[in-house]
């Protein structure tokens, strides 16, 4: 059984309150944060995502992020760094907007950040530059995409300015 807090809205951060039940009759509950969106439309947050370069600090303050947080760059940090968000397995070939969040749109935030858009076959492109100091989804571009196939990968080395990473969605 579960219970959804919070606005009565149909898309958005959903709470729920998860009570469950094994065969031995144990109980236990917690609650499950998930973001609800239209139908049709493909989703990865940072917690989907790989992060193979760099060191990302995690942050839940106060910015416009999906989920219960993003991840982030210091802009102390001169290294090169690296996320990549797969595509979602379920999503069928067609052609997408390819959107990237911008959580909070500080002036510490990086002026110049690249996508990579790996689509269709051996299809790739990059995307940018992206000024991360705006805040909220921003078009990386349209792409065809095969069935359950490609990926969006955010890279670079350090320069100077905070890189944020949090989501990405596909719209047909």
């Amino acid at each position: 059984s579960f219970s959804v807090s919070g606005t009565t809205e149909p898309v958005g951060i959903k709470t729920l309150a998860v009570t469950a039940t094994d065969d031995a009759t144990n109980t236990g509950t917690g609650d499950v944060t998930v973001y609800v969106h239209e139908p049709g439309i493909y989703m990865a947050d940072n917690p989907d995502a790989t992060f193979d370069e760099g060191y990302w600090y995690s942050w839940s303050g106060s910015c416009s992020f999906i989920g219960t947080d993003f991840r982030y760059i210091s802009s102390a940090d001169t290294d090169p760094y690296s996320v990549t968000w797969a595509v979602p397995a379920s999503m069928p070939a067609d052609t997408y907007s390819v959107w990237a969040n911008f959580p909070c749109g500080l002036s510490v935030n990086e002026d110049q950040v690249y996508y990579t858009i790996n689509y269709s076959g051996s299809g790739s492109d990059i995307a940018g530059p992206f000024d991360q100091r705006t805040s909220g989804w921003t078009l990386l571009g349209t792409y065809s995409l095969d069935a359950g196939a490609g990926s969006v990968v955010l890279s670079g080395t350090g320069s100077g300015g905070e890189v944020d990473a949090d989501a990405i969605k596909w719209e047909p």
